[in-house]
């Protein structure tokens, strides 16, 4: 089930049946998913679960609902910063950072707010986007894998209509664009600027893993031929390389 608040703890710990009615109602107008005031729906019921999904992520992005974004990104830069392995300590120190950081100031002054508390209905929601899965709850509760998100995303580029290919450079500007807490993404970079450091790879370990997982499963070709190849970049394993991307044959 997934909580009707996008920040409060797990619906499970909400007992007043009124106050589950007023969650419910209050994240659906915050979403722009009913008239504020009413109870008027204001979009066209999803077919399944994945058009569920995709209308989730549209809003999240289009209402800015920070708390939920900027963790993420803020949860991909601490993996690039401590490694994966971060995510298998306790939930509360894991909380407190990914606290930590999105409370300070972006560029543009904004701010976002995360705790403990709040970390089920995060896991809820970016799971139910596409964006990660529940891992072992002792060892890592969450784990940041956006590859369900990513390979509806990928469909959606005209650039790769009809079995053209993009740039891996140009490629990787595009997915920012429309997932802007990964690489080369508006939300990406305030959270690099709130840890006060920069990118060291060129594609992210969990982008990396995103796409390896696209290409295994014929999603995605991610083609590179040797030499200097304008617009190649590396993957965060430092061997494989990539110079242009084409859908594969699962999705043509």
């Amino acid at each position: 089930m997934l909580p009707a608040t996008t920040s409060a703890a797990s619906p499970d710990r909400i007992e007043n049946p009124a106050t589950r009615v007023r969650d419910v109602r209050r994240v659906s107008e915050n979403l722009g998913l009913i008239a504020k005031g009413s109870y008027r729906i204001l979009e066209e019921a999803p077919k399944d679960w994945n058009e569920f999904g995709d209308l989730l992520h549209e809003k999240f992005i289009e209402r800015h609902q920070y708390d939920v974004i900027d963790t993420y990104a803020s949860m991909v830069v601490e993996i690039e910063l401590q490694g994966i392995g971060w995510l298998t300590g306790s939930g509360d120190s894991i909380a407190n950072k990914l606290a930590e950081r999105v409370r300070e100031e972006d560029r543009a002054g904004q701010t976002a707010h995360f705790n403990e508390t709040r970390r089920p209905a995060f896991q809820a929601w970016a799971t139910a986007m596409g964006l990660g899965l529940p891992g072992p709850d002792r060892i890592a509760p969450f784990l940041p894998h956006p590859a369900a998100r990513l390979v509806r995303v990928v469909r959606t580029l005209d650039e790769l209509a009809d079995g053209r290919e993009m740039r891996a450079d140009a490629f990787l500007e595009a997915i920012g664009r429309r997932m802007p807490y990964l690489d080369h993404g508006e939300r990406y970079d305030a959270a690099w600027f709130r840890a006060k450091d920069r990118p060291a790879r060129e594609v992210s370990r969990v982008l990396s893993h995103a796409l390896l997982d696209l290409e295994r499963n014929r999603h995605l070709e991610l083609r590179y031929e040797g030499g200097d190849r304008p617009g190649a970049r590396r993957l965060a394993d430092g061997v494989r390389a990539f110079a242009t991307v084409r859908l594969g044959e699962a999705v043509r």
